[in-house]
Formats: C-alpha cells, structure tokens, sequence
C-alpha cells in the first residue's frame, strides 16, 4: 500500500444524510460518509521528527527554520522508505 503525503494522518469519518433526486426522477435519501480533517501524514511525520529533534538536547541546532527544514526532510525520507516495494 502506497503513503500518499497529503492523506490525512487521522481522518474523521463524518456521516452525513442528504435527499437526491435518481435518473427516473424519484425523490431518494441515503447516507453519505467522508472523510475529513487534520494534519495530513507529512506534517504528523515532520511534526513527530521535530519533536525529537527538539527534545534531544545535544542536538547542537538551535535555529527553528533549520530544525523545521530537518523535520520536513525526515518526513519526506519517512515517506519514501514507506514506499519503497
């Protein structure tokens, strides 16, 4: 199974009924459910790295914008290995 970076790390199943009218014409009602919401697996996946990073005092990396720039590549190496066959 591929990781797509863009799906939702935790996505809400949300039911919702709506009224449709069919091909013949008819009034018809049926439940629909989607998925919605929250961060999607690249930015769980940079937000768990920079976690670490953060969290590891010896990290020697003090600058935020470095930090996020590691974070976002281990995310995306994250991905990659993920999808590897």
């Amino acid at each position: 199974m591929e990781t797509d970076p863009s799906d939702s790390a935790f996505p809400l199943s949300v039911r919702r009924d709506e009224n449709y009218v069919d091909d013949d014409g008819c009034s018809k009602y049926r439940t629909v459910t989607l998925a919605v919401g929250g961060l999607t697996k690249r930015e769980y996946f940079a937000a768990k790295a920079m976690q670490g990073m953060l969290a590891h005092e010896t990290i020697g990396l003090r600058n935020e914008g470095i930090i996020a720039q590691l974070a976002v590549k281990q995310a995306d190496a994250l991905i990659a290995a993920l999808n590897e066959d």
